[in-house]
């Protein structure tokens, strides 16, 4: 019934389950979750997050098909620098003069291109000493300088009490006067958070989102943000698309 299997950069090979029956492993899937203060139950089957160098996602049936999965991915965000991107001079330059400048930066690429792995080291190169504040729907970027906080969104319980959603945690945020943003990459609620923060003269904001080009994310954005039109024309004046390639990394500034 159970299948492990392990991902690294030269392919996949089959590997032991630690679980000796499907009972086990959901009971393990239900504890996890519930011991790092993420809902997951038959109500909401998915849940994930991030856990000292991992992120990790479950999935539970009926979501899931017949069988629960999850998902363990090892990050390298506490070892990773700029000097390890194919950044030219001028590329580096230009970044860290919008981050100093306290402009919007939006990572985009495919899956596994490296998109939250840039951004962490552009991070961690400018703001070990500041005051960055980490807004997610799911926690998944670590806190790697004292100096870092995060706010999450909680779902409700099961009789709808007690959840409060992304949107929600802007004022919050601001009033606690980060000298720098991050929001968690860019699925549903964030989009409204960008429209929300990136408006107001608060210091740099970071995010990450999927994409092939900038007018493509663009267009994601505004379905899901639903910005007026002064909140769209204040985010494109300050924001800075890096896209993040296999291969290249670029910028641009507008559209």
């Amino acid at each position: 019934w159970c299948q492990l299997f392990l991902q690294t950069r030269c392919g996949s090979k089959r590997g032991v389950t630690p679980f000796a029956s499907r009972d086990s492993f959901l009971d393990w899937a239900g504890f996890l979750p519930a011991a790092l203060g993420v809902r997951v139950d038959a109500a909401i089957p998915s849940g994930g997050g991030e856990y000292r160098d991992f992120r990790w996602q479950v999935v539970l049936p009926p979501m899931s098909g017949r069988e629960p999965l999850f998902c363990l991915r090892r990050h390298c965000f506490g070892e990773l620098t700029l000097e390890h991107f194919p950044l030219g001079a001028g590329l580096r330059q230009q970044i860290l003069k919008s981050v100093a400048a306290g402009g919007t930066l939006v990572f985009f690429g495919a899956t596994g291109a490296g998109k939250t792995s840039l951004l962490m080291a552009v991070i961690k190169e400018v703001a070990l000493n500041l005051r960055v504040l980490i807004l997610e729907e799911v926690a998944e970027l670590p806190c790697l300088s004292d100096r870092w906080i995060r706010l999450c969104a909680v779902r409700p319980n099961l009789t709808q009490q007690g959840g409060y959603d992304l949107p929600s945690l802007v004022p919050v945020a601001l009033r606690l006067n980060p000298e720098m943003l991050v929001v968690g990459e860019v699925r549903g609620k964030e989009a409204r958070v960008l429209f929300d923060a990136g408006c107001l003269e608060q210091g740099g904001l970071l995010t990450t989102a999927h994409g092939s080009d900038a007018a493509t994310v663009m267009a994601r954005l505004r379905h899901l943000g639903q910005p007026s039109r002064q909140e769209e024309e204040l985010f494109l004046e300050r924001t800075l698309w890096v896209h993040v390639g296999a291969q290249t990394i670029s910028c641009q500034k507008g559209l």
